[in-house]
């Protein structure tokens, strides 16, 4: 059982690798000033074998707060995996014998960055012949995120003028609560059913967004 005096600083993140900052006073309503110190309990426990790979980072290990001022503490939360993560540490005053245990709590979120459809079929077009389409990536977050479509899973046939199946641009941000037009282009070079599972990776999302692509090409006899 959580002991009833912890304190929690919950996290979230956007997806993973991005820092995330907690900030908080600690106030001295003495007429003396008091050091503190903060101990990481997987520090304590597992020595150097735990420094540096921890998710949570303490700004200010050790300091002291003047009489009647306060003094500002910052965390910070980087995860390098999508599970949910936990950190004990104890704020303490050593001239008071003063100890406050802290839980630290980090989630990772996915981003809401979307396609506004997850299929388009372009039908039956005339070899030789290109039929283009617009769809948008949408992103519902505050923040600009990068992306990029994955070429392998749908060059076949060439690039550019050449290609198959072509998709631009095929890189670049999306900005905070904006839409990204993206343009499809289909021209096929063969009597056959085409079929492609575009992949668009998304900075901060754990796996990729997939567009499904499916067209035929005919000629006349």
């Amino acid at each position: 059982p959580l002991d009833t005096a912890t304190k929690v600083i919950e996290f979230e993140s956007l997806g993973t690798k991005v820092r995330n900052t907690k900030r908080f006073y600690v106030v001295n309503p003495t007429s003396i000033p008091y050091e503190f110190v903060w101990e990481s309990e997987q520090e304590l426990r597992d020595g150097n074998q735990a420094l540096g790979n921890q998710p949570f980072r303490c700004h200010a290990r050790k300091g002291m707060v003047l009489p009647g001022r306060k003094f500002e503490m910052v965390f910070d939360f980087t995860p390098d995996s999508p599970k949910l993560l936990e950190d004990f540490w104890r704020f303490r005053i050593p001239s008071l014998q003063i100890e406050v245990p802290f839980l630290l709590v980090g989630a990772v979120l996915e981003p809401d960055v979307t396609l506004d459809r997850a299929r388009h079929n372009f039908g039956p077009l005339l070899i030789g012949q290109r039929a283009r389409e617009t769809i948008h990536l949408l992103n519902k977050e505050h923040l600009p995120f990068a992306f990029h479509f994955e070429r392998s899973t749908f060059a076949t046939g060439g690039f550019g003028a050449d290609a198959v199946l072509d998709v631009s641009p095929l890189s670049g941000v999306v900005g905070p609560n904006a839409s990204l037009p993206i343009e499809l282009s289909f021209a096929p070079t063969l009597e056959k059913q085409f079929n492609f599972n575009v992949e668009l990776v998304v900075r901060n999302k754990e796996r990729p967004l997939v567009l499904n692509v499916k067209g035929s090409g005919y000629s006349i006899h």
